[in-house]
């Protein structure tokens, strides 16, 4: 799906970006939703627009850089207790795993074959 970039007119750095997510966000054009994330997170437009959208203020540690495995940028993104795990390559976004709890969410981040699997057929 095409990506929108709200944040593209602003002349202020958002509040809730890292340096790393403002470095590949104006090269996004296309979002992807991995089909684990589709079944944890029905309402997953809402998740997408909500990273997109970095305005929101209650939206705690937004882009939270994680770090690079096989080529993907892997960033997680946090709103009311839910890990959400996206990975950026290219001018595309991934949203990968949605977790409820700390310790799955960094079994997760720690499993690399696991992670390049989820990304390897979006690249």
């Amino acid at each position: 799906m095409p990506l929108p970039n709200p944040c593209a007119d602003k002349t202020d750095r958002c509040l809730n970006c890292s340096s790393h997510f403002n470095t590949v966000r104006p090269s996004l054009e296309e979002a992807v939703v991995t089909p684990a994330f589709r079944k944890a997170v029905p309402d997953h437009e809402d998740v997408l627009a909500d990273i997109l959208d970095c305005t929101h203020l209650h939206y705690h540690e937004m882009h939270k850089y994680e770090r690079h495995v096989g080529g993907f940028t892997v960033f997680r993104a946090k709103k009311d207790r839910i890990h959400y795990v996206y990975a950026i390559v290219g001018s595309r976004l991934i949203l990968l795993q949605a977790f409820g709890n700390y310790p799955a969410y960094k079994a997760y981040l720690e499993d690399d074959k696991r992670i390049i699997k989820d990304c390897a057929a979006y690249r």
